[in-house]
């Protein structure tokens, strides 16, 4: 029983020592032509030296809005920060000679512009994986990180925004000159 006990204990302390990392959008809801904010934050439980990330979404449906790429992550990087607008989505590659101390991080937050309508697309990770590197001896650390399934994938609803035509000004003024002959007329 105690064996049981005790295996229990450790299984459960070391789910929580994992890193966790989630998936938030600023709106589930947005029409053909608007934007959503796609925010990736990591809740890192030690330190890291590397980081990658590969962000999916369907990109006949959304598109990456150039100049909106923001990290906690590039001020931290000494080494080298990549990152790409990928046939799958959009991916960040992180390494750093010194380590990156545990913390929460804005790994990601770009917009997305939604292109077609599509109800129910999915926005979610192929890879999450961050590790360390000790440079004093040849060891690569794999950081064990857990995704919250709560906000991965997310699911966005891309609508056709219907376009309700404006009556022309002329049109407007016409009826209101009409409007006050005939008013004109009856008294």
């Amino acid at each position: 029983m105690k064996k049981i006990l005790a295996s229990l204990f450790l299984f459960v302390t070391m789910q929580a020592n994992a890193s966790l990392i989630s998936l938030s959008v600023s709106d589930n809801d947005i029409d053909v032509g608007e934007t959503v904010t796609v925010s990736v934050i990591a809740d890192m439980t030690e330190a890291f030296t590397g980081f990658q990330l590969q962000l999916e979404f369907d990109k006949m449906i959304f598109g990456f809005v150039d100049g909106t790429f923001s990290s906690d992550l590039t001020a931290l990087s000494d080494l080298a920060f990549l990152s790409g607008d990928e046939s799958y989505g959009f991916s960040i590659d992180f390494a750093n000679v010194s380590e990156v101390l545990a913390g929460e991080y804005t790994v990601l937050e770009i917009e997305l512009l939604g292109r077609e309508n599509a109800i129910g697309s999915t926005i979610g990770f192929g890879t999450v994986a961050a590790s360390f590197l000790d440079f004093f001896t040849p060891e690569v650390r794999e950081v064990s990180i857990a995704t919250d399934a709560g906000t991965v994938p997310a699911s966005v609803n891309v609508n056709n925004a219907v376009d309700v035509p404006a009556p022309a000004s002329l049109g407007l003024m016409a009826m209101a000159i009409a409007g006050l002959v005939s008013v004109r007329r009856k008294a």
